[in-house]
């Protein structure tokens, strides 16, 4: 259980800004370390991406009936998010336990191995997820994640310790999404296939309650709280204005999480009163 104590923790966070703000002291050195890796890792999404474009077009034919570029995204979204969910976990469970909160700030820079493959994930993600037309508010996730994802890998106070759970773990719940999304698109589906519609929907709703609004709600306090703590300490405009913005943009996606729980909650409460009227009026 983590303590706080607010006066010694300012102390101690006042501590870490004796460095430079940024991980990479310019944008050529930038460039010239995770750049490739990130351009590679953007690259082999691609690729991904045509494998699947070509193996729908095979297996589900070229008919108005369905949409490959939309499936073959869905496909290639599933398979890196659980790439993402596998690697968060991995990383997740070789976490140093019982830290202070200068560990939790510092260190751990293996850990963006998981900030490298989200942005090219959002190199891919933005603009197909435009042209295939996605929500708005996804779009704006996106963008916010390419953010805040910057915020954790490139800054060097970026509490890389909350990175396998906030970047990696949390994705689990997209991949039974990118399921139900493929029976929304397809309805006659849910006939053929009804068992698995419902199953995959209790696990959506599962998986995304529990990690995305119960677990996200209290890992995000602790990474809100210590980083009010970086704003409240910082020693250059710089680096308050980035930790504040990163504050700013977690109560952004936090809200957008939390929008979208409350769309899950709504779809069961207005299911189940269906229900319950359809059985009140057998009854009378």
């Amino acid at each position: 259980m983590v303590k706080y104590d607010f006066y010694s923790d300012i102390d101690e966070v006042a501590s870490v800004h004796s460095g430079s703000v940024f991980v990479y002291s310019s944008l050529q050195e930038f460039m010239q370390g995770p750049m490739p890796s990130i351009l590679q890792f953007t690259c082999c999404i691609y690729f991904i991406h045509i494998l699947a474009w070509q193996a729908c077009k095979r297996v589900l034919g070229t008919s108005a009936k369905h949409n490959n570029v939309k499936e073959s995204f869905a496909l290639t979204s599933a398979v890196i998010n659980a790439l993402l969910t596998i690697v968060g976990t991995l990383l997740f469970t070789s976490l140093p336990s019982n830290t202070s909160i200068t560990e939790r700030i510092i260190g751990l820079d293996h850990m963006n191995i998981l900030v490298y493959i989200q942005w090219a994930f959002m190199f891919y993600s933005i603009p197909m997820g435009i042209l295939v037309g996605e929500p708005k508010e996804m779009i704006v996730h996106h963008i916010a994640l390419l953010y805040i994802s910057f915020a954790s890998g490139f800054v060097t106070n970026g509490c890389r310790y909350n990175t396998p759970f906030f970047f990696g773990i949390v994705e689990c719940s997209s991949i039974p999404l990118a399921i139900m999304t493929k029976f929304n698109r397809n309805k006659e589906l849910i006939m053929e296939w009804p068992k698995l519609h419902s199953v995959n929907n209790v696990v959506f709703t599962a998986t995304f309650l529990t990690f995305r609004i119960f677990l996200w709600s209290v890992l995000w306090g602790d990474w809100a709280y210590i980083h009010l703590l970086l704003v409240w300490t910082s020693t250059t405009y710089q680096a308050m204005f980035i930790h504040s913005f990163s504050i700013a943009i977690g109560v952004l996606l936090t809200g957008l999480q939390s929008f979208w729980a409350y769309k899950i909650v709504r779809f069961y409460v207005k299911k189940y009163r269906k229900q319950a009227s359809k059985h009140g009026a057998k009854d009378a």
